[in-house]
C-alpha cells in the first residue's frame, strides 16, 4: 500500500498562525497547488478540557479546520484517497510551542467523535525537521536488532520523588513479548550503557520514569548510575549523546510517562530533541499512560511493524487495538521519514518476480552462473566496511568532512600518503580484528588478542556451526565453476573445501606489469567440482604478496583499471560474458562494484551479456534516494547500458541466496557432501 499523504503544516508569522494543506498522490505525477490560510488556535481555551479527551479533540478540530476552504480541501483529499490516508502534521520551528497540544485527539471535521489517529485507515504522525545531515538508510527486516533498558532505581529513592516503583523483571518481560521476532539485548539503564548499545541497534526500547524540572526548566529521565542508584539525566544530554553517534537508532520507544511532554515547551521535550538530533522515528508517551494499555498495544505495534517496516501504519493498527481505552491517544509518533518506513522486505521490485526466479534456476542448475562477491558478504563476520573506515579515519585525523569518512579507499589513500603502504595494510587488518572482537565477544571470550588469521579461524567456524543459512554456505550450494571476489580473505575457499570441492585460489597479478597472464594457464580449468576462486583485487598472504596484490586505496583502483588488460586470465573474461552474473554484497556506489562493471564493459563479446539473466543484490537502500526503487533501477540500467537485463533484488545476499536455494530445491533436491578439514592464512 502506498497511500496519499495529506500534510498539515503549521507556522507562525508575526502574531498569526497559518495552516497550509498539501497532498502527495503516488499515482499522480501532477502537483496541486497548496492551500494556505490563517487559523485561530487558542491553547488557553483547551486547558479546561484536559481531562475530557473527546471534548478536547472536538474543540481542537474546530479551531484547526473550521467550515470553509481549509475544511473543504481536507475533505477533497480524503475523498481522493479512497479511505486510506497518511496524515503528516508539520509544525514549523517558528511554532514549536504548538507541540504541547494533544494532536492525537484531533477529530474528523464532519464526523463527531472520529479520531484522525484512531483508525487503521488513517496513519497519523508528527513530522519533525532536523539539522542532522546523516542519511537514513533502510535495513533489511532480518537485520533489525533491539536493545531494551529498564530503569528501576530503589523504591525508596523513587518515593522521594513521588514516583511509583518499577518492576524491572516484569517490564523486561513485557518488552521482550512486545519485541517477539526481533533479537533483543538487555542492557543496564545507565547513560553510558544506553549510548554504547545505541551504536549497534535499530530499536532502543527504554522503560523509565520521566519528568520536568521546574527549577531548571528542563525535562529529565530517571535512569540509574553504575551502582544502581537513581540518577536524573537531562533529556538534552541523552539526545546530544545519541546525536553524536555515527548512526543513531532508527526507532526509539520511550515507554515512560510524560516522555513526549505534557504542558512542557516542546523544544525541551525528549522526543523533539531526539528527532532534532537525528533519530528517524520516536514513539513517546504524552501522559501517564497505563501499563495495561502499553502491554496490549506494543506487541501489536511491533508485530505490524515487522510486516512491512511502515511505522505509522503499525501505530495506527496498534492504536485501533486499544481504541476503547481512555489513554489510547497518548502514544505520539515523531517522524523525520518522508515515507514512514524504517526497514524493507527483501525481494525483486517487479510484478514478474516469479519469472525472474525462473530465469535464474536454469543457469544455476547447469553451472552457467558467475557470482561476484563484494564486502557486504562479510558484514556478519567482520562488521561494516563503512564503520571500519570511520574508525580508521577517526584515529588518523582524516581531514575531509565527516560524510567522507565511510569511504574506505579515500581513507586508506590518506593513510598511505601519511604513513606507507605497509602501514595501510597493517592498520586495515588491525581494525578488522578490532571489529571482530567487538562483534563476536562470546566466541573470543578468554582468548588473548591475536592477528587476523587466528581471530578469523575462531570466529567463522563458530558462525558456520550456529547458522545453517550462513551466506557462504549458501554460496557453496550454487556449485559454480568460478567465483570472482573483491574481498581478500580465504573464507569462500575454506567453505568450498568443507563442501567437498577442490577450489583453487587465483590471485590477480595486476601490480606485476611484466608478469604474463600465461602464468595462470598451468592451473586446471575451472569446473563445478574444482572451481576457481578468483581474487580480482588481490588477497591476504605473505607481506610481499599483500603489498603487491591488494586493491585498497583510491590510487590502487585507478592503477588496477589501467593494468587490467595485462593481467586478467582469459577464462575469467570469457566467464563474464557467457554466464548469468550475480552481484552479491555490493552497494551501487562501491568502488569495487563500479570497477568490476567498468572491467565488464570493456570486454570483447560483451554483447553476449544480453543473452543472459543478471541480478544485482542491493543492500541498505538510502531513504533519501535509493529507496526510490524505480530511480535506482533506471540508474543501474542507464549507467551500465544493460537496460532491462539486470534485475535488482532489494535485500541482503543471505536473503537472496536463501530464496534462490528454495526456488532451485522445488525442481531438484540439494546434494549433501561430507565435510573436510579447514585451514586459514591471512599472512599475519
Amino acid at each position: 500500500m502506498d497511500p496519499i499523504t495529506l500534510t498539515l503544516a503549521l507556522h507562525r508569522q508575526g502574531a498569526s498562525i497559518f495552516l497550509e494543506i498539501t497532498h502527495q498522490d503516488p499515482r499522480d505525477q501532477a502537483q496541486v497547488a497548496p492551500l494556505r490560510a490563517e487559523v485561530f488556535l487558542d491553547p488557553e481555551a483547551l486547558l479546561p478540557l484536559q481531562n475530557q479527551p473527546a471534548a478536547y479533540g472536538a474543540a481542537l478540530s474546530t479551531q484547526l479546520l473550521p467550515e470553509g476552504p481549509l475544511q473543504t480541501r481536507f475533505l477533497e483529499i480524503e475523498a481522493r484517497a479512497g479511505g486510506l490516508l497518511r496524515i503528516s502534521l508539520h509544525i514549523d520551528p517558528s511554532a514549536l510551542d504548538l507541540h504541547t497540544l494533544r494532536w492525537e485527539l484531533l477529530q474528523h471535521p464532519q464526523q463527531k467523535g472520529r479520531l484522525l489517529a484512531g483508525s487503521e485507515r488513517s496513519w497519523f504522525s508528527r513530522f519533525m525537521v532536523t539539522r542532522d545531515w546523516r542519511p537514513v538508510q533502510l535495513r533489511a527486516r532480518e537485520q533489525v536488532r533491539a536493545v531494551v533498558a529498564v530503569a528501576a532505581p530503589p523504591a525508596a529513592e523513587l518515593a522521594k520523588m513521588r514516583l511509583a516503583p518499577v518492576d524491572a523483571a516484569g517490564e523486561e518481560a513485557r518488552a521482550r513479548r512486545a519485541l517477539t521476532g526481533i533479537p533483543v539485548q538487555v542492557v543496564p539503564a545507565t547513560l553510558e550503557a544506553l549510548v554504547q548499545a545505541a551504536k549497534e541497534t535499530d530499536i532502543l526500547y527504554l522503560v523509565c520514569h520521566g519528568g520536568w524540572s521546574r527549577q531548571e526548566k528542563v525535562p529529565f529521565l530517571v535512569l540509574v548510575d553504575e551502582a544502581g542508584a537513581l540518577q536524573r539525566v537531562p533529556a538534552e544530554e541523552l539526545a546530544s549523546r545519541l546525536g553524536a553517534l555515527l548512526q543513531a537508532p532508527r526507532l526509539v520507544v520511550l515507554a515512560s510517562c510524560e516522555s513526549a511532554g505534557e504542558e512542557l515547551p516542546p523544544q525541551a521535550t525528549l522526543a523533539a530533541r531526539l528527532a532534532d538530533a537525528g533519530v528517524p522515528a520516536i514513539l513517546a508517551m504524552q501522559g501517564k499512560i497505563s501499563m495495561a494499555t502499553v502491554e496490549k498495544m506494543m506487541p501489536v505495534f511491533f508485530r505490524e511493524l515487522m510486516e512491512d517496516g511502515q511505522i505509522d501504519r503499525a501505530l495506527a493498527v496498534a492504536r485501533a487495538s486499544v481504541q476503547r481505552a481512555e489513554d489510547a491517544w497518548m502514544p505520539a509518533l515523531f517522524l523525520r521519514l518522508k515515507r514512514g518506513r524504517i526497514w524493507y522486505t527483501a525481494g525483486f521490485d517487479s510484478s514478474s518476480a516469479a519469472e525472474t526466479w525462473k530465469k535464474l534456476v536454469g543457469p544455476v542448475q547447469s553451472g552457467q552462473i558467475l557470482p561476484l562477491l563484494g564486502p557486504g558478504m562479510l558484514e556478519h563476520v567482520y562488521g561494516s566496511a563503512s564503520i571500519v573506515a570511520r574508525n580508521m579515519a577517526g584515529k588518523v585525523g582524516f581531514p575531509l568532512p565527516p560524510y567522507e569518512w565511510d569511504d574506505l579507499p579515500r581513507v586508506t589513500q590518506f593513510i598511505a600518503v601519511k604513513d606507507s603502504r605497509k602501514g595501510v595494510i597493517r592498520a586495515y587488518k588491525e581494525h578488522w580484528v578490532e571489529n571482530m572482537r567487538r562483534l563476536h565477544a562470546g566466541s573470543l571470550a578468554g582468548r588473548p588478542a591475536a592477528g587476523l588469521s587466528p581471530t578469523l579461524a575462531t570466529v567463522y567456524p563458530a558462525l558456520r556451526e550456529n547458522d545453517p543459512a550462513e551466506p557462504f554456505q549458501l554460496i557453496a550450494d550454487l556449485k559454480a565453476p568460478l567465483y570472482i571476489l573483491t574481498n581478500f580473505d580465504p573464507i569462500l575457499a575454506m567453505v568450498l573445501k568443507k563442501a567437498g570441492q577442490s577450489p583453487q585460489r587465483v590471485l590477480s597479478l595486476w601490480r606485476y606489469q611484466n608478469s604474463p597472464v600465461e602464468d595462470n594457464l598451468s592451473l586446471p580449468k575451472p569446473t563445478r567440482s574444482n572451481p576457481w576462486v578468483y581474487h580480482a583485487f588481490g588477497a591476504f598472504g605473505n607481506e610481499e604478496e599483500a603489498d603487491n596484490s591488494l586493491v585498497l586505496t583510491e590510487d590502487d583502483y585507478f592503477d588496477y583499471l589501467m593494468q587490467r588488460d595485462l593481467v586478467t586470465p582469459q577464462v575469467v573474461e570469457s566467464a563474464m560474458v557467457n554466464n548469468s552474473l550475480l552481484f552479491l554484497g555490493f552497494r551501487l556506489t562501491d568502488w569495487a562494484f563500479r570497477a568490476l562493471f567498468r572491467m565488464i564493459l570493456k570486454l570483447e563479446g560483451k554483447k553476449r551479456l544480453m543473452q543472459h539473466a543478471h541480478v544485482a543484490v542491493q543492500v541498505d537502500p538510502d531513504l533519501h534516494s535509493m529507496a526510490d526503487v524505480e530511480g535506482a533501477r533506471k540508474y543501474l540500467a542507464d549507467y551500465f547500458k544493460f537496460e532491462a537485463k539486470v534485475d535488482i533484488f532489494w535485500g541482503t545476499p543471505r536473503e537472496f541466496l536463501r530464496q534462490l536455494k528454495e526456488e532451485v530445491a522445488r525442481q531438484r533436491p540439494v546434494a549433501v557432501v561430507a565435510p573436510v578439514e579447514d585451514g586459514w592464512d591471512c599472512g599475519d
